[in-house]
């Protein structure tokens, strides 16, 4: 009888050491392999949406950095209001989660309910919310700029 008691108490740890083994080598993210239509929610220190990523297909390249086609990504007001303030597509794109930042060397549409931008060669850094293109911009406003042109 002890024999099938100490038996079943080793079979049963060995089944969970394998079981444990086995989920951390599922949960971890394999280079070049690619992930389809996936969605990645980002969250500020306080906990709240800070920005989320789709694309139609994300290649986790390394501990830094994911490339994307089809990239849309959404950034949030980062309180609990979650409220929605810019949407970015890109055809391709590289997304550096560790310092908050993407870039692309394809087009850019940037928009809210304010303005529109387009545009070529950008980045973004999600650390001060700004954009940097360097090619083909183009601005669109939504609400009236006063008159600063005259």
């Amino acid at each position: 009888m002890k024999h099938r008691v100490w038996a079943t108490l080793v079979l049963l740890t060995v089944s969970i050491g394998l079981t444990v083994i086995h989920s951390r080598l599922v949960a971890e993210m394999i280079p070049n392999a690619p992930v389809e239509n996936f969605r990645i929610p980002m969250f500020n220190e306080e906990g709240y949406r800070s920005w989320d990523l789709r694309g139609a297909k994300g290649t986790y390249v390394d501990g830094t950095h994911v490339d994307v086609i089809d990239m849309k990504m959404r950034v949030f007001s980062g309180d609990e209001e979650n409220k929605l303030l810019t949407e970015i597509t890109s055809p391709t794109a590289t997304v550096l989660i560790a310092e908050n930042k993407a870039i692309g060397r394809n087009t850019i549409l940037i928009s809210n309910k304010d303005y529109r931008i387009t545009g070529q060669h950008w980045t973004w850094d999600g650390n001060n919310d700004s954009f940097a293109i360097e090619g083909d911009v183009v601005v669109t406003f939504f609400e009236g700029i006063g008159d600063i042109l005259k």
